[in-house]
């Protein structure tokens, strides 16, 4: 197998696996600054490779083990990465804009300055990846897995994460602007300083999530669950919360001013007392206007007698 600029690359393959063998004869692949573009190695193996701004734009690396690689500044812009493994690689400065990555697993990455625009990422994992200032703007990641991810002013504007999992994960000043998250799941998740504005995060799952600071100005958030949250200066205005439940959830200064709470469950007169309704809220019974302690209003109508 050839590769450009005079690499021999099935050479090098061979001694690395010599290396990884612990073989005298071995020696560690190192094809920092290579040109791959457009080379077909379907299951590549190149774990623990040295891969320093590699080129391998429209390359096919479906199913290829680069684990544990260094692979800063590399470019898989418009690249098949199905099924492959970059897990506990540096990806920093990397590009994947346009790449096909569904399954791929991302876990335990470090992701600095790291591209993803437009990037098809459905089903793949970044458990225990540490990303700050990613860019996810268009990516198609359903139902992706974040688990225990830690992600700082990380942007996924207009993505799709619909059933993308995010429990534990920590998130602070993330961009999910105008994205489609609905029905994912943010149990115990703590976003501090997230933009969910204009977001439609519908049956979401945010059980015993920390959402303080978060905004959610004109939002979709229908029937989400935010049960023991803290929504502690949250701002959902002008959000629809329609059918959502907020059972010991702290809305202590949060903004439901112009939020439709129609139908909303367990929620307390204390809890409504504690946040900021305005005259255009629609309470839980329907009516419309500032929140009156002892009123009623908390209660949806089939539940006031």
């Amino acid at each position: 197998m050839a590769a450009a600029n005079g690499i021999k690359l099935g050479s090098v393959l061979e001694l690395h696996r010599a290396w990884l063998n612990g073989e005298p004869a071995g020696r560690q692949a190192d094809l920092s600054g290579a040109s791959l573009c457009d080379l077909k190695a379907h299951c590549l193996y190149l774990p623990k490779a040295v891969l320093r701004a590699t080129r391998w734009l429209d390359a096919d690396l479906t199913s290829a083990d680069l684990s544990s690689s260094v692979l800063e500044a590399a470019d898989f812009r418009q690249a098949l990465l199905a099924g492959a493994d970059l897990s506990q690689s540096d990806l920093s400065g990397a590009k994947f804009e346009y790449a096909w990555m569904t399954g791929a697993n991302l876990s335990e990455t470090i992701l600095k300055d790291t591209a993803f625009l437009r990037t098809a990422l459905s089903e793949a994992r970044l458990h225990d990846s540490n990303a700050v200032d990613c860019d996810f703007t268009g990516a198609v990641a359903q139902q992706a897995a974040f688990h225990q991810c830690g992600m700082t002013d990380c942007r996924f504007n207009g993505a799709n994460l619909e059933q993308a999992l995010f429990p534990h994960a920590r998130l602070n000043l993330c961009s999910f602007a105008g994205a489609l998250i609905s029905e994912a799941n943010f149990t115990a998740a703590r976003c501090e300083n997230c933009d969910f504005s204009r977001a439609d995060v519908s049956c979401c799952r945010f059980t015993k999530a920390t959402l303080s600071y978060c905004r959610f100005y004109r939002a979709t958030a229908m029937d989400c669950d935010f049960r023991d949250a803290n929504l502690r200066t949250a701002d959902f205005n002008r959000a629809n919360l329609a059918g959502s439940r907020f059972g010991g959830a702290n809305l202590q200064g949060a903004d439901l001013r112009g939020a439709d709470l129609t139908g909303c469950r367990e929620l307390t007169s204390d809890q409504l007392c504690q946040a900021r309704t305005g005259e255009d809220t629609i309470l839980p019974n329907g009516r419309k206007g500032v929140y009156i302690r002892y009123s009623g209003s908390e209660r949806p109508p089939m539940l006031i007698r």
